[in-house]
């Protein structure tokens, strides 16, 4: 992640004071909109000495609004240091002399108003009132502008800039950038503060750190320049520990990605400065992000997470262009085509932090003239349908496998929805209601022309013409009863083992193949469906371009209720966690797995009795079948799997309601 270190540290005049001291101020974006529910951290610092006397934690209001108080902090001058994350995951500092007694107010900024011009900038303190300003900014385009201004009536233009202030003062600083061709415009400011007097000609917070050999999570910090004897040193570690000698050690107790700042200060030479710097701390704790992504067309890109750590983790992606996402494995659209810098943030349940970046290059073609356009129809045809959400899919193919990415959403109006400005391309079309039609728990979400699955829904050619592409609602048929059969969707192989999914379909069918109804996955990838009457059921996961096994499940009056209907979702698809083998009384095994020719199933049985072995598809689609006697003991059965092409089956043993079912692999 490329980050962002802004201090602005100033010193005025000595300002005494017992009574209280309010530091407050708002938290916007660049179009003046409040950003409530954002945390700031403000720390009080005094240079007389020079130490960290109080802090606080706020969090925005619904109007962007946060304050804090602080009473009795005796004789200053005291400056009050603010740092928060931005929507880019950006670590921003800002600071100002505190009112001492009075109120400190600042202005943040969260958000810029365009993802593509994003303003701002950095400094340092060169001596004689000479400051030095570099630009940080990320903007998008190739007629880019930079104009200064420098709050002494002075101005000037370039990426990099010197300006020399002649009298002591505070001054705000403001970097505008401007491109003409996007349309790019945006401006950052903040105060900078001279003490006047010349200044040192070293006033350098520069820092440097370094591993110990044999503990990899202790690090030693030394300031990277000379700096006088009268210099006062204040470390912050990132963990919430610091320091105030010259040369610090640290220890971290838990892996992770931590911001580490020094700040100096020397009253004496008139010196105040800051520097940051981030320290990744591994030392074998067992906290790693990681990510692949797959390119798709349109500047359709798959992310996926495979990061490592205690369960659940939390997801925090960076994507280059301004836009970001917490999801695990999202999907993201670029407008434009380039190369982004895109960065993950991950963070564990022991608070275990780390990030990765990788650079991601994509080609966004030109919209075509074409539009994809149909009606929507429910079961009765004569039902308006307004609160619905038309998928546009692209189908693309990737290291020669085939691969879908959602590019575009459109709202279904009065039973009718069209994509424009389509280019030339092969296309899947999904529709789904919204929970504000009445009709949205009775049908599932399908694809044009009438498929539940994305495997078998029509393909739809784009070349220069228009196309008809209407959809035909499939509508789920629960007649009532006492059961329920639930389960969890969670991250599988390359991924942290249970780490749950949320927001992904379940489908839900009989053992006709006829729909039921469907389900969204919670926050703890949990989904169930109630109200079932007894049966045996189809249960699969729905993910646009993701391979899925169905899970087949019954319930009667002895077992009215599963909630163990279990699935991961792998780098290569959807699988069945796969159940007990313990059956009835009777205990199975199957080997070899893999297997080439004759498959062994090994019971052994407590009674005697009749079952039903089959083997079945991935998508639950019986390929052959055997009922065999058992008696009591332990007996050998042989299914022959020549004839299977190779791939991932599920063998399938019943005896009346009840299903034992286990994976095997054909060679």
């Amino acid at each position: 992640m490329k980050l962002r270190f802004l201090l602005i540290l100033m010193l005025l005049g000595s300002i005494g004071g017992h009574a209280q001291s309010v530091v407050n101020g708002f938290m916007t974006n660049s179009n003046g909109q409040p950003e409530p529910s954002i945390w700031v951290n403000v720390r009080i610092f005094s240079l007389s000495p020079f130490s960290n006397v109080a802090s606080d934690s706020v969090v925005t209001d619904s109007s962007g609004f946060f304050t804090t108080t602080f009473s009795n902090l005796g004789a200053g001058p005291y400056y009050a240091y603010l740092s928060y994350y931005d929507c880019g995951g950006n670590y921003i500092v800002d600071s100002a002399q505190v009112a001492n007694p009075g109120v400190t107010s600042f202005n943040l900024l969260y958000c810029s108003n365009t993802p593509q011009c994003n303003a701002a900038f950095t400094y340092t303190q060169n001596g004689q009132g000479t400051f030095a300003f570099y630009d940080s900014s990320y903007v998008v385009g190739n007629n880019v502008q930079y104009f200064w201004s420098f709050g002494d009536g002075s101005t000037a233009s370039g990426l990099n800039v010197n300006h020399t202030y002649q009298q002591s003062g505070t001054y705000q600083v403001c970097l505008n950038v401007v491109d003409s061709l996007s349309g790019c415009f945006d401006s950052h400011c903040r105060n900078v503060f001279y003490a006047g007097g010349g200044g040192p000609t070293n006033c350098d917070a520069s820092f440097g750190f370094a591993p110990d050999s044999v503990s990899p999570n202790t690090f030693y910090f030394y300031p990277l320049t000379n700096l006088p004897l009268t210099t006062n040193y204040f470390w912050d570690f990132g963990d919430g520990n610091t320091s105030t000698q010259q040369s610090p050690t640290h220890t971290y107790n838990s892996s992770g990605w931590y911001h580490v700042s020094l700040m100096i200060a020397d009253s004496a030479n008139q010196c105040q400065a800051s520097s940051f710097d981030t320290v990744t701390v591994q030392g074998g704790l067992g906290c790693v992000a990681a990510f692949t992504f797959n390119i798709g067309s349109a500047g359709s890109v798959n992310f996926f997470s495979q990061s490592n750590g205690a369960a659940p983790i939390s997801h925090f992606w960076n994507f280059g262009d301004g836009n970001t996402s917490t999801q695990s494995s999202p999907i993201h659209t670029y407008l434009a085509s380039g190369t982004y810098n895109v960065s993950l943030l991950t963070t564990d349940n022991t608070g275990c932090m780390d990030t990765v970046a990788a650079s991601v290059t994509v080609q966004v073609p030109q919209p075509g003239n074409a539009v994809i356009q149909g009606s929507v129809y429910l079961p009765d045809s004569s039902l308006l349908i307004n609160n619905a959400v038309a998928y546009l899919v692209v189908m693309d193919t990737v290291n020669g496998q085939l691969a879908l990415n959602a590019i575009d959403t459109t709202s279904v109006n009065q039973n009718f929805y069209a994509f424009n400005n389509v280019f030339p391309g092969n296309y899947m079309v999904k529709v789904a209601l919204l929970p504000a039609s009445a009709y949205y728990t009775d049908h599932l979400p399908t694809y044009h022309f009438s498929s539940l699955n994305w495997s078998a829904a029509n393909n739809i050619s784009v070349n220069l013409t228009n196309v008809w592409a209407p959809v035909f609602m499939q509508a789920g048929v629960n007649p009532g009863g006492p059961g329920f059969i639930g389960g969890l969707v969670s991250q599988g192989a390359n991924k942290t083992a249970g780490a749950p999914l949320d927001n992904i379909q379940v489908n839900l069918l009989d053992e006709n193949d006829l729909p039921i109804a469907y389900a969204m996955t919670d926050g703890n990838g949990e989904y169930g469906f109630d109200n079932l009457p007894y049966g045996t059921y189809k249960v699969y996961v729905e993910i646009i371009g993701v391979p899925a096994e169905t899970f087949t499940v019954s319930i009667d009056a002895d077992n009215p209720s599963t909630d163990a209907t279990d699935f991961e979702v792998t780098l290569d698809g959807v699988n069945i966690v796969t159940s007990n083998s313990d059956l009835m009384g009777q205990q199975l095994s199957i080997f070899p797995n893999p297997v080439s020719n004759q498959l062994g199933v090994e019971i052994e049985s407590t009674s005697t009795d009749r079952m039903e072995i089959s083997i079945l598809d991935v998508q639950g689609k019986e390929l052959m079948r055997h009922d065999v006697s058992v008696r009591v003991g332990k007996q050998l059965i042989s299914l022959p799997v020549d004839n299977l092409q190779k791939g991932i089956f599920l063998l399938q043993v019943k005896q009346g309601d009840k299903i034992f079912l286990e994976k095997f692999v054909k060679e």
